[in-house]
């Protein structure tokens, strides 16, 4: 189906008074009329098509939809039989108007729920709005290609210092290169530009990549803040020790306080997550204790010895 660019047709703007395109109709109309050029087909068929401009934007409302359509799309790929209530009499040569005009603004035109329904648009999920009887055609199914969304696993160390990642998209078998930013949240999300689905008027949608950080056997996350298990011997926790913890950017030494139980959690402030504004949440070491598997003989008899003089009763 050719689209018909009535505005040009007319030869006014886009934003031109009903009053504009009446004047500027009546004045083509008479050039054009076939009384004043008897056996000239060029004038007949611009005659046509004056007609035709007019019938659609001399009414308000087939103007309202004609403008929510967009006058700057490509319909070499619609197929109005995909739409729902389309009817094959649209195409007759009986009408003095061309397809275009029978399709969208005839007798028995398709009107633009059915189209969006036609095209895999369902009830709530239209890509235009009715504001006060004007149509918002910012993200019409006609103007811009549809979006793409994938997902991206990447390791923590990679989510705190960025990187940059290769990806494979299925839809044209490309690989990108994807740069991570550092200090990126899983569930956020990365847009590059036009490498989503090609429009209809040629323009491309976005590819959004989601992020998802995959589990780390040390590090966990917890919003800006980062937990690290911290595995005690039973005699550390008891006296107290000094303890090296691995942290995402280096090591760092940390004292433990005597009696420490299992479950708490030591504070290293500005030592977790990336934050906002170029600050870090905080680092908590979670206190574990574990007791050796297996004892050599000294070591039994001590913990033999220790219980029979402790008064200790952990389930007192």
């Amino acid at each position: 189906m050719q689209y018909k660019n009535y505005y040009d047709i007319l030869g006014v703007d886009k934003n031109a008074s009903l009053d504009e395109i009446k004047k500027t109709y009546r004045k083509l109309a008479k050039q054009f009329h076939p009384d004043a050029n008897p056996g000239n087909k060029q004038a007949e068929d611009k005659f046509k098509d004056i007609n035709e401009a007019y019938e659609v934007l001399g009414d308000e409302e087939k103007r309202k939809k004609y403008d929510a359509l967009g006058n700057n799309m490509n319909f070499r790929n619609f197929d109005p039989s995909q739409v729902r209530g389309y009817k094959s009499e649209y195409r007759t040569d009986s009408s003095p108007f061309s397809d275009f005009f029978n399709v969208f603004f005839g007798k028995n035109a398709i009107n633009l729920d059915d189209i969006f329904s036609g095209l895999g648009f369902g009830a709530g999920q239209r890509t235009y709005t009715e504001r006060e009887g004007e149509f918002d055609t910012r993200k019409s199914v006609f103007s811009d290609g549809a979006d793409v969304e994938t997902e991206l696993t990447i390791a923590i160390e990679e989510a705190f210092f960025g990187a940059e990642k290769k990806l494979n998209l299925r839809q044209d078998e490309k690989t990108y290169s994807v740069k991570i930013p550092a200090g990126i949240r899983d569930g956020e999300k990365i847009r590059l530009a036009e490498l989503g689905h090609v429009g209809m008027n040629g323009r491309k949608g976005d590819l959004y990549i989601n992020i998802k950080i995959k589990e780390d056997p040390y590090f966990r996350l917890e919003g800006s803040d980062m937990v690290v298990s911290l595995p005690l011997a039973p005699w550390e926790a008891a006296l107290g020790c000094q303890a090296k913890i691995r942290v995402i950017d280096g090591t760092l030494s940390i004292m433990v306080p005597a009696g420490i139980q299992s479950g708490q959690r030591l504070r290293l402030a500005g030592k977790g997550y990336r934050s906002g504004g170029g600050g870090r949440g905080d680092l908590f070491a979670e206190v574990a204790i574990m007791v050796p598997r297996t004892m050599n003989g000294q070591e039994r008899r001590l913990f033999e010895e220790l219980r029979m003089i402790s008064k200790f009763d952990p389930r007192g």
